[in-house]
């Protein structure tokens, strides 16, 4: 008899082999919750802004996907037009790497 995994024991069994980027994700998620509804801002601010006083070319990553979030897509472009690039990446990426761990475990 084959034993095959569930699909919740596998996103389980994901998130824990991946519980860096997992952390930084639930933090992401906690912090723009918490800036859309409540106003409080406990994002990580751009460090090259921080201390060299210059804007990066992630900068406003975070506010164009926030903006992307609620459809405001002319908002997101203003904040930084990087979004409509980096955001299907980094989709197509997660979609990639699971099923490739899906695969993996059950094989």
């Amino acid at each position: 008899m084959e034993y095959r995994l569930t699909i919740t024991k596998i996103i389980f069994l994901y998130i824990l082999e991946n519980w860096i980027y997992s952390a930084f994700a639930l933090y992401s998620i906690i912090g723009i919750v918490l800036h859309q509804f409540f106003e409080i801002d406990i994002l990580i601010p751009c460090l090259f802004t921080t201390f060299l006083n210059i804007h990066c070319p992630g900068c406003g990553i975070t506010h164009a996907f926030i903006e992307l979030l609620s459809f405001n897509f002319t908002e997101a472009w203003y904040y930084n037009p990087l979004i409509f690039a980096v955001f299907p990446a980094g989709v197509f990426y997660v979609i990639k790497d699971f099923k490739s761990f899906y695969d993996k475990k059950n094989a």
